[in-house]
């Protein structure tokens, strides 16, 4: 299965969003894995059973979001904090959701919404 990854950005906010098949465990496992791996984040707060994941990249608010959309459908969706003049944020939320895919074993392509 091909994710479509929807990015938006608003003046305040930026996300990016996939529907993946996987087990909605998996996916939260791998996301863990993947932002232990980045020494410039900083784990705030974890919710192990919502599947949620709060963090900070400099002055950056992120949060990180898995839900069950079925017993193998998840939605994995990233929000972060727009910082001014901060370069590279749309690379870095994309980079991050596109790097979970790849360990999920997932081809995933960008669809912008504007």
């Amino acid at each position: 299965m091909i994710g479509g990854i929807s990015y938006y950005k608003s003046t305040h906010h930026e996300s990016a969003s996939v529907n993946l098949t996987a087990q909605p465990n998996r996916v939260y496992q791998v996301a863990l894995e993947t932002i232990a791996n980045i020494s410039t984040v900083q784990v705030t707060k974890k919710n192990d059973s919502k599947h949620l994941i709060e963090m900070k990249q400099g002055t950056r608010n992120i949060s990180l979001k898995v839900k069950a959309l079925g017993p193998t459908t998840t939605q994995l969706s990233v929000t972060s904090d727009v910082e001014e003049g901060a370069a590279g944020s749309k690379e870095a939320i994309l980079a991050r959701v596109g790097e979970i895919c790849d360990k999920l074993g997932v081809e995933h392509h960008v669809v912008e919404k504007k």
